[in-house]
């Protein structure tokens, strides 16, 4: 039975003239039918309390973009079943995400806050020392519009306290310096890896269980944990977190020199 509030019909035929022409136009008004099945799939999961409506609809959207385009075939079902089922994974998504994230935090209340506390001098000499130390990082790169890069990169991070994502620095490297996407995503990955190593120094790690690595992007790393101590596998685990296993595999840096650094590498900001 057809929804009261989804025209299934003009649906159809809006996703069959846009798999033809391939105007965006029909995929966007597409889009527009279903958002009161969003909407209301939002408003009766209780889903806000997690995160606000308007970021809910947009990543529902988005997903739903993406999914029309890869994933949705006519003679497989309705598009109201298509569209509801993938809402529903992504508000379970989010609820997720969000359980995982508060499972991991604690409120900043006033009892934390006096935890933390540091006079104004003890707290400038930590900025300034760890200022000091990132801007002594070095680099593998001989191309200096890279370098440049890289430079942009660091003062822009530390000026805005490492806020930016990995795809939102490296789309800006591509924008403002031309460097290929991929590229770009690479040389963030080695310029976040050579700022901890300056501020990690000679810390020890508590050793890492393989089953703390499942379903997360370190589980690429397992492959090298027969090659390194408990100790430097701990360290690489920490080093690599959220930077893609790529720059180990593709023989740009060893092992060693991903760990401690390389000879290869200049100083970024020196002469």
């Amino acid at each position: 039975m057809a929804e009261p509030y989804f025209d299934e019909e003009r649906a159809l035929n809006l996703f069959k003239a846009w798999k033809n022409s391939g105007e965006l136009g029909y995929l966007n008004d597409l889009l527009k039918l279903a958002m009161p099945i969003v909407e209301r799939l939002i408003n009766t999961r209780g889903t806000t309390a997690f995160l606000p409506a308007d970021e809910l609809l947009n990543a529902a959207l988005v997903r739903l973009n993406r999914g029309l385009q890869c994933c949705y075939c006519p003679s497989k079902g309705r598009l109201f079943s298509f569209i509801t089922k993938t809402t529903e994974r992504v508000l379970i998504d989010v609820v997720r995400r969000k359980r995982c994230e508060a499972a991991r935090t604690r409120p900043l209340d006033d009892c934390l806050l006096n935890s933390l506390y540091v006079n104004g001098a003890e707290h400038r000499h930590t900025v300034a020392d760890i200022h000091y130390r990132i801007m002594n990082i070095r680099t593998i790169s001989a191309c200096p519009f890279e370098q440049e890069a890289q430079r942009w990169l660091v003062r822009n991070l530390v000026e805005s306290n490492f806020v930016f994502r990995r795809h939102e620095c490296a789309d800006s490297m591509s924008v403002v310096y031309g460097i290929a996407p991929n590229r770009s995503r690479k040389l963030f990955d080695v310029t976040i890896l050579s700022v901890r190593r300056a501020l990690l120094s000679e810390r020890k790690f508590k050793p890492v269980r393989i089953s703390e690595l499942v379903g997360t992007r370190a589980k690429a790393l397992v492959r090298y944990r027969d090659r390194l101590s408990s100790q430097e596998f701990a360290r690489l685990v920490f080093l690599m977190r959220n930077l893609a296993p790529a720059i180990i595999e593709t023989g740009e840096m060893s092992l060693s020199e991903i760990l401690y650094g390389s000879r290869r590498e200049k100083p970024l900001f020196g002469p």
